[in-house]
């Protein structure tokens, strides 16, 4: 059984199975140039909007959620992967507002965050609703440096899959925008899930 869900499939099958996306979603990227990616961590409604964050929820649950985020059958959502991240983390830091990625205090929800971070309802180490603080965006995108741990379809080995972005108990200076920590898939965590979306060729015309 695949995590929460009521789908039974061995290992392999699984694998199988995120081999083919991964390549669904490079061809697609090929082809249309780009990617979406979600603007807000998910909230507790497993929702990709503004609100109370959701945490305690493993990678399957997480992951699932996130296959579910299609807005019609012409894109695909998927969790995002770790090549994504850091294709967003480059884009971040060297287009639009460019912020740093290596040091993300003054931009992230972190234990020491700086000015401008540490304004409004700022509280250190503590978690705080997604999308509730102009100052924790760049590009556009809010909560992409602390706040949660935020999964992706990284995996380091058999059993872990690759945090981004830090979290709120760290320091934005040693856990910023462009940070990995490696967790196993099954733990429930203070962690969150950041969608990514492609166009789906098959339901589209040449």
């Amino acid at each position: 059984t695949v995590g929460e869900t009521t789908t039974t499939m061995t290992l392999a099958e699984m694998a199988d199975m995120m081999r083919s996306e991964y390549e669904t979603m490079i061809a697609s990227i090929e082809k249309y140039h780009g990617f979406y990616i979600g603007r807000y961590e998910l909230n507790v409604n497993g929702e990709e909007k503004t609100g109370a964050t959701l945490t305690n929820k493993n990678w399957y649950y997480l992951y699932n959620q996130c296959k579910g985020l299609s807005a019609s059958n012409k894109v695909m959502s998927r969790m995002i992967w770790g090549c994504q991240w850091d294709v967003t983390c480059n884009w971040i830091a060297n287009y639009g507002d460019k912020k740093n990625i290596s040091d993300s205090r003054d931009w992230g929800n972190y234990r020491n965050s700086t000015p401008p971070a540490n304004t409004g309802d700022y509280v250190s180490g503590q978690i705080k609703d997604t999308g509730s603080s102009e100052y924790w965006k760049a590009n556009n995108i809010y909560d992409f440096a602390g706040n949660c741990l935020e999964w992706t379809q990284e995996a380091s080995n058999t059993g872990d899959r690759a945090g981004r972005g830090g979290v709120c108990y760290y320091s934005g200076s040693s856990s910023p925008a462009s940070s990995r920590s490696v967790n196993y898939r099954a733990n429930d965590y203070n962690s969150n899930a950041r969608f990514s979306s492609h166009f789906n060729s098959a339901t589209l015309s040449n």
